[in-house]
């Protein structure tokens, strides 16, 4: 996995961002940042989960494996 660049997020956010009622513009900035962070987080999720798939989940198998043994 790559390491994500952030140098342009909060720019970024600052310019999509629209003030909506009954939230103030940093935490609409905050929310912006919360949100793509969680994106981030479970584009990362899908990688891993892709190549430990290729894998054949070794870890996984190596648990079932030995409950199997019991």
């Amino acid at each position: 996995m790559e390491p994500k660049d952030f140098s342009n997020a909060f720019n970024s956010a600052r310019q999509e961002i629209r003030y909506a009622r009954g939230l103030s513009r940093k935490r609409q900035i905050i929310q912006h940042q919360l949100d793509a962070l969680h994106t981030m987080q479970l584009e990362m999720i899908d990688e891993v989960v892709e190549v430990k798939e290729r894998e054949g989940f070794p870890e996984a198998t190596e648990v079932i494996n030995y409950i199997r043994s019991l």
